[in-house]
């Protein structure tokens, strides 16, 4: 893969999946709009740099390593973007985690002071 194949890449994931400007992925990564530009066109970049795109996008819960696949395929990609939970769902999801978690406390308290009584 060349540098310029690296680029392209991700600018059409910026583009097609997380739908953002590259002024806001250069803010996101903390790097200039410029040196993001050159990147995307294959024409500058490091390894601390794609080290930093490959863990934003780890983060954002996208298989970073998939940038590197010799058949690399951007419906993959955003098959992906389309199985993640929404904020407002995985709120909730985790309102009803918090909920078990509290109960299962409780009811182990209860059981701690039954056992010791």
């Amino acid at each position: 893969m060349t540098l310029h194949d690296f680029g392209s890449r991700v600018k059409e994931i910026r583009e097609k999946v997380l739908k953002i400007k590259q002024e806001e992925l250069a803010k996101e990564l903390g790097i200039a709009q410029a040196l993001m530009s050159r990147l995307e066109l294959g024409m500058g970049g490091n390894i601390t740099l794609v080290f930093g795109i490959v863990t934003y996008f780890d983060k954002k819960g996208f298989p970073g390593h998939l940038l590197f696949r010799e058949n690399f395929s951007i419906e993959e990609f955003s098959l992906i973007a389309s199985k993640l939970p929404s904020t407002q769902n995985a709120k909730k999801v985790i309102k009803k985690l918090q909920s078990s978690l509290n109960e299962c406390i409780k009811n182990s308290i209860q059981l701690e002071n039954i056992i010791h009584k």
